[in-house]
């Protein structure tokens, strides 16, 4: 059952995901686990469940909403990749993932696409099942706070505190004890955070695409990226 006070930010990290809720807006708590369906049965109350992953997977063409996300961000553009078909996303090497999306789409595939495939065809397997399931990225939705490109990555000290402040300044404070979540690289728990600002605005009608209306697939899934 779930809660119209309750949403969750949820981002891949080594071991798995990370998931942080926020209650009536504010900061509740983290939570890992290995495996997404395992992390969102750690949250049934949430009403909207925000995801750092592509949700909606190409055919014949790149997903408009991956070029729109990479020209929003700016400088931060190399955060954001073309989402491959699954028939590279299936593929058991690079080099097999890489003909495969040329002869899909005409286009190449990034190393980092292709190691989060494991992660994206665990997800669409989950995103079939009800509709509290929505797409984020969160450098999109840093630069929607701040109203500005960032100067610095996220990797940097410069650009770790830019983004904290920037979740302060939206009422998420996050603590310095986050209990079991305490093992989950700082970058990894921010883009949680940021992910559950957007499903917040989602759950209060105040989300924007970064498309100005979501691509239709074949299957029926409106596709695009929430902030």
């Amino acid at each position: 059952m779930t809660d119209r006070d309750t949403v969750i930010g949820v981002d891949a990290w080594k071991k798995g995901w990370v998931g942080v809720s926020l209650v009536k807006g504010q900061f509740s708590e983290a939570k890992t686990a290995p495996k997404i369906v395992d992390l969102l049965l750690a949250f049934p109350e949430a009403a909207v469940v925000a995801i750092d992953i592509p949700i909606g997977l190409p055919i014949n063409a790149p997903r408009a909403c991956d070029a729109a996300a990479a020209a929003f961000v700016g400088p931060r553009r190399n955060s954001v990749f073309a989402t491959p078909p699954r028939t590279a996303l299936e593929a058991r090497t690079f080099e097999e993932a890489l003909v495969a999306c040329r002869r899909a789409m005409g286009i190449g595939l990034s190393q980092q696409a292709f190691a989060l495939a494991p992660k994206i065809l665990e997800v669409a397997l989950v995103a079939t099942v009800g509709d509290r399931l929505i797409e984020v990225h969160p450098e999109v939705s840093f630069r929607a706070m701040a109203g500005h490109t960032l100067t610095y990555p996220k990797s940097s000290w410069a650009g770790m505190k830019d983004r904290l402040k920037l979740l302060a300044g939206a009422e998420i404070e996050l603590p310095a004890d986050l209990g079991l979540a305490n093992e989950v690289g700082p970058a990894d728990v921010i883009d949680a955070a940021a992910a559950a600002w957007s499903a917040r605005r989602y759950l209060r009608d105040e989300a924007r695409s970064v498309i100005s209306l979501p691509e239709v697939f074949a299957d029926g899934r409106k596709v695009t990226i929430w902030y």
